[in-house]
Parts: C-alpha cells; sequence; structure tokens
C-alpha cells in the first residue's frame, strides 16, 4: 500500500488550482449526467474507498467521482506468485471521451509489460511474474497514473489526446495548463 500511496503523493503530481477545462469536455460531462438516469439506490459521486492490505497481498477498490479503480496485486519473495491486476472504468464524460482516456491508460500500461485489455470505457490490466522491486516500482506507477487520470475524460477533445497523454506521462510530465491541451 505504502508503494500505491507514494505514487498517489507524488510531489511532480501536486497541482496549484483546478484542472484546465475546456468547454466542449465540459459540456460533455454536464451533458451525460442530466441525461443519464440515476442508478437505484447507488451514489453516483464519492463513494467509499476500501482496501485489504496483508504483508504481500493488497486489494484497493476506489470510486474517485465518476470513475472506479481496483487494483489487486501479491508481492512476496517467489516471484512466480507475485502480480499486479488493474481494473478502471466509467467517468462522468461520454463514451468517447472516456473510451480515450482507457486507451491512453491502456498504451501507458503495454509500455509497462502489462497485458491489457480495453474494451468500452473499461481497461484491464495484469503484470505477473516480476520480482518484488519491479511490482514494487509498477505499484508506484499505478499510484501516480491514479492521481494523473482523474477528470481527464473531460480534456480528451481528440484522437491525438490519446497518445499525448500516454506520452506525457511516460516522460514524468504531469502539469496540464489551458495553452497545453491533452
Amino acid at each position: 500500500m505504502w508503494a500505491l500511496l507514494s505514487g498517489m503523493t507524488h510531489e511532480a503530481l501536486h497541482e496549484e488550482g483546478p484542472r484546465p477545462v475546456h468547454l466542449k469536455g465540459f459540456f460533455s460531462v454536464m451533458a451525460e449526467q442530466m441525461l443519464s438516469p440515476p442508478l437505484l439506490g447507488v451514489e453516483r459521486f464519492g463513494d467509499k474507498s476500501y482496501a485489504i492490505i496483508s504483508d504481500k497481498y493488497m486489494n484497493f477498490s476506489s470510486r474517485v467521482g465518476y470513475h472506479y479503480a481496483i487494483v489487486n496485486y501479491y508481492c512476496g519473495r517467489d516471484t512466480h506468485k507475485n502480480y499486479i491486476t488493474f481494473f478502471f472504468m466509467g467517468g462522468a464524460a461520454d463514451e468517447i471521451r472516456r473510451n480515450r482516456r482507457v486507451r491512453a491508460i491502456g498504451l501507458i500500461l503495454e509500455h509497462l509489460n502489462f497485458r491489457v485489455d480495453v474494451v468500452g470505457d473499461r481497461v484491464t490490466a495484469r503484470f505477473q511474474k516480476y520480482p518484488t522491486h519491479k511490482i514494487l516500482e509498477h505499484m508506484e506507477r499505478l499510484g501516480r497514473l491514479l492521481q494523473f487520470t482523474r477528470q481527464m475524460d473531460m480534456l480528451m477533445e481528440s484522437e491525438r489526446s490519446v497518445e499525448d497523454l500516454a506520452r506525457r506521462f511516460l516522460e514524468e510530465r504531469y502539469a496540464l495548463t489551458a495553452e497545453q491541451p491533452v
């Protein structure tokens, strides 16, 4: 859990003020929320996050805003048992923008040697049979990825933004401004 939290609190991800807003993306979010039927018995924003943690295993289930993320991993001495699974879906924008965001996440994870499957607005990835230090290194990167991609669906203006976002993350250029759109 420390590796994931370390990534989530990485100093390069601290932004002054809110993320830049592109009007088309903002209106996409507003339209999606007004037109989507309410989910029966489910809060749409700000549900609790949960974690199950032991000395070698962790399951972290997070609902941040309108998207869900699950990180499940085992990290011990036996390299053949070590794995990370990552699941991400949802968002507040329309389906096209959500799909662009998960494809960008998929590109990043593929670059990090995860096996990746993207369907609609969902990405599932697996990284397995690596030594402890690689598992912990990738958990830290997942923490950064979770923070970097929050509220990103409304910024996904075009197909080009998929590769641009992935490249920015891999180059550790986390700051986004209105002058440097995704």
